[in-house]
């Protein structure tokens, strides 16, 4: 269940050429779960990377579009990357 107040935050702004990463730095050691929300009319491509992966999304990454809740942890991080849609 998510906590108000959230522990942390992150904003990632993210294109169809490079994919972007959260700092991981602001998932602390209570950092159970990680809600996404992705600009209304965009999708994005993903990677949940815990410490020691490094994933790059791809267009064979799983998607995302709205919101979504995540099982997050200390140090993880995010990888996204802009999906087209035609």
């Amino acid at each position: 269940m998510l906590q108000q107040p959230y522990l942390s935050a992150d904003a990632v702004t993210c294109d169809t050429v490079t994919p972007q990463s959260t700092s991981g730095v602001n998932a602390g050691v209570a950092a159970m779960l990680a809600r996404v929300e992705v600009q209304p009319g965009k999708s994005v491509f993903y990677e949940i990377n815990p410490p020691n992966r490094s994933a790059v999304p791809t267009a064979n990454s799983p998607m995302i579009t709205g919101d979504q809740v995540f099982p997050f942890g200390p140090g993880w991080k995010f990888s996204f990357l802009e999906a087209v849609i035609s």
